[in-house]
């Protein structure tokens, strides 16, 4: 019939136009990235749990990784490692065998890996750009020729736990590291210590054999050392609750992960700016100069004396400033604008 014959073509038309349109509106393909992550084994390992993944740089090497996995393939490296031959977009790298694979690879951008400040010039000319974690202090620990290609960001440990109210928490401070170091604040903390009645926990390995002997000489009882607590533990947690502060006067980090979880744990912090932590989070804090005793030992004092409305105040106000600045989505959207 003559209506089927008129009515053909623009069936037709209409079928090639609803193509076109698909055609010139479709969605580019995205080609996946390629990647190179250089860390640690020690501290994370794909597809199998290790001693220290809950330790910040296993927090910090697994987050790396999952991003790059997001994007695309992604192979992981100690940074012992060698590797030759091998083709990549994007290479994030410890400075251990970063120049060897910067060298023997055909990378890409070149992203030095800062878990904190060194001084290797001949790293920062080869690197496109060198990331880490920390503040305004850990920033200026860098020589301040290469400091233009550094930029720092903050990190998270996971969600707080439901906490105790102000008033259940004992009167008590706690010293939390994987390791008491001097590097830590360790024999600080024990300087303050040995003239103070009050309890302090400490937490964290005691291998160094003069940090031993300076933990049995200060201490007359006010003192409990409780050994390495994994941190994803109920007896880290317990213990962490447990108590009102954290002391740490640390000298020199990228960021403290023990002091991130102790605030996210709820305790009030004394500690340096050299923790690392966001100075927005850090103005909750009591701070003094590493090696100052004198002012750390007024701060416990003062410390101690505070009222449980005084310090709920202050704690919420840094989980307030904790849960902005120190959490994951700030730290991938700091990495992912690098890549």
């Amino acid at each position: 019939p003559r209506c089927f014959i008129r009515n053909t073509i623009p069936v037709q038309a209409r079928m090639t136009s609803i193509l076109s349109y698909f055609i010139r509106n479709a969605i580019p393909v995205q080609p996946r990235m390629t990647s190179i992550l250089s860390y640690s084994r020690s501290n994370f390992a794909p597809g199998r749990r290790v001693y220290y993944e809950h330790s910040s740089a296993g927090r910090l090497a697994k987050r790396l990784y999952e991003i790059l996995s997001s994007l695309g393939e992604c192979i992981y490296l100690d940074a012992t490692d060698v590797l030759t031959g091998a083709s990549a977009d994007v290479l994030i790298g410890e400075p251990g065998n970063f120049q060897h694979l910067c060298t023997n690879n055909r990378i890409g951008k070149k992203i030095l890996w800062c878990s904190r400040s060194f001084d290797r010039g001949d790293l920062f000319e080869l690197c496109d750009v060198a990331l880490g974690v920390g503040n305004r202090t850990s920033l200026s620990r860098f020589p301040e020729a290469h400091r233009g290609k550094v930029h720092l960001t903050n990190y998270s440990v996971g969600v707080a736990p439901n906490l105790p109210s102000p008033a259940s928490r004992k009167n008590e401070f706690i010293y939390v590291a994987t390791e008491a170091t001097e590097l830590k604040g360790f024999r600080e903390v024990m300087r303050v210590w040995k003239t103070m009645s009050a309890k302090l926990h400490v937490v964290g390995y005691m291998n160094d054999p003069e940090m031993q002997a300076l933990f049995r000489e200060s201490n007359s009882g006010q003192m409990e050392y409780h050994g390495y607590i994994p941190s994803d533990t109920a007896a880290f947690r317990s213990l962490l609750t447990s108590c009102r502060y954290v002391y740490l006067p640390t000298h020199l980090e990228g960021q403290v992960g023990t002091l991130i979880e102790a605030l996210y744990h709820g305790l009030v912090a004394l500690t340096t700016l050299e923790s690392g932590l966001d100075e927005r989070v850090l103005e909750h804090a009591f701070l003094a100069a590493p090696a100052d005793t004198e002012t750390q030992a007024g701060c416990v004092r003062t410390m101690l004396a505070m009222g449980d409305e005084e310090y709920a105040a202050r704690q919420q106000a840094s989980l307030a400033a904790l849960r902005t600045y120190h959490t994951w989505d700030v730290f991938d959207r700091a990495i992912k604008t690098h890549l």
